[in-house]
């Protein structure tokens, strides 16, 4: 059984997106407006994001579908996120885009949950995500 990790609350709502490399992932945050609070690169490793996301209060996080999404979009949860896997080539918002980029699909990703585009109806975590 998974065990949530608690956090301070008080603050807004914040969207994530996540970009995961073999070696490292690009992170955008988001506020309620939808303005980047903040973009950086962090390792691909669970140490990594529980580093970076285990005493924030709960985000929505959107994650693209790939080789680490399974054990990141589990880890996330357990912190007590909303995680959302979504895969970028059905997603007109980064696959209509003629600037692509990591910077860029991040945000993208933020931007979708927040508009929400990535609802728990049209985005549903992955079965392989779920086991």
């Amino acid at each position: 059984m998974s065990k949530r990790i608690k956090k301070p609350g008080g603050q807004s709502r914040r969207y994530v997106g996540i970009d995961l490399g073999d070696r490292r992932s690009r992170v955008c945050v988001l506020d309620e407006q939808g303005d980047v609070v903040s973009q950086e690169w962090i390792a691909t490793t669970p140490e990594a994001l529980l580093k970076r996301f285990r005493k924030e209060v709960e985000m929505r996080v959107a994650l693209e579908v790939g080789t680490h999404s399974r054990w990141a979009s589990e880890l996330l949860g357990r912190c007590g996120h909303d995680v959302r896997v979504a895969d970028a080539r059905q997603l007109a918002l980064i696959t209509q885009s003629d600037a692509k980029s990591d910077k860029r699909s991040v945000k993208s990703l933020g931007v979708a949950l927040s508009a929400p585009l990535l609802s728990a109806q049209n985005c549903p975590l992955l079965p392989s995500a779920l086991s």
